[in-house]
């Protein structure tokens, strides 16, 4: 967004300070980390004991691409996806026309799916982020979504489109997979491959976004802004 101001109005840049928000949830979601035994998994109806949960987009908007993103697993080797359930979070965005449109895509797959389209509690939405393994996020655009932010820092693997403004993400190194549309299919062959290793390589990635995103660490930056109108 400064980057999108700054290309109009190009003598603010002095000032201009970045105000980042800080998101509430993460609080409730960073004591559910330490108590994934307690998770009610009950609005959960695949059978995902023994598979990778991916989550493919967070809302129902036709621009998330899940078409594309049905594809890709679509063209997997058998064998990969009997180790993968999908998981559809369609609450809001779209319309029931589109939702149909998708599931009439993913049941020809043979890869156990889910999709959800009812209003789910926050200790529910919060309890999708935890059991999800691999997210996929290749929409038109986006603003740095909640709904991100509370999947990277449950730990789920991160493959998102290299044209989507995350540099935030890589200035805090936390850990994420780029892709092209071209890219898709092969970033989650190679990610449900070497699921472990890149479980690792997240490891790290709770409390560098717990960091950044957490009120208790962001109002810091909304005090020195405040501090510095007042000087």
């Amino acid at each position: 967004m400064k980057k999108d101001f700054l290309d109009y109005y190009q003598t603010y840049e002095e000032k201009i300070r970045l105000a980042h928000f800080g998101l509430e949830q993460l609080e409730e979601l960073y004591g559910m980390l330490k108590a994934p035994e307690t998770l009610e998994r009950s609005f959960l109806t695949i059978d995902s004991s023994d598979k990778i949960i991916v989550t493919c987009a967070y809302n129902a908007s036709p621009a998330q691409h899940h078409e594309q993103m049905i594809s890709a697993i679509g063209e997997l080797p058998e064998e990969l996806k009997k180790k993968i359930a999908l998981l559809f979070p369609m609450t809001y965005g779209g319309d029931e026309y589109y939702i149909k449109r998708i599931k009439d895509c993913v049941c020809n797959l043979s890869v156990p799916y889910q999709i959800i389209s009812r209003s789910l509690s926050m200790k529910e939405v919060l309890t999708l982020r935890i059991l999800s393994g691999i997210v996929l996020n290749i929409q038109e655009s986006d603003a740095f979504s909640a709904s991100l932010q509370e999947h990277i820092m449950a730990g789920g693997i991160l493959i998102a489109g290299d044209w989507l403004p995350y540099s935030i993400l890589e200035a805090n190194d936390i850990k994420y997979i780029k892709t092209s549309l071209s890219e898709l299919k092969e970033k989650i062959e190679g990610c449900i491959l070497h699921f472990e290793e890149f479980q690792e390589q997240c490891a790290g990635n709770r409390e560098k976004m717990y960091r950044l995103s957490s009120w208790k660490y962001v109002i810091k930056d909304w005090t020195a802004i405040y501090r510095e109108l007042i000087d």
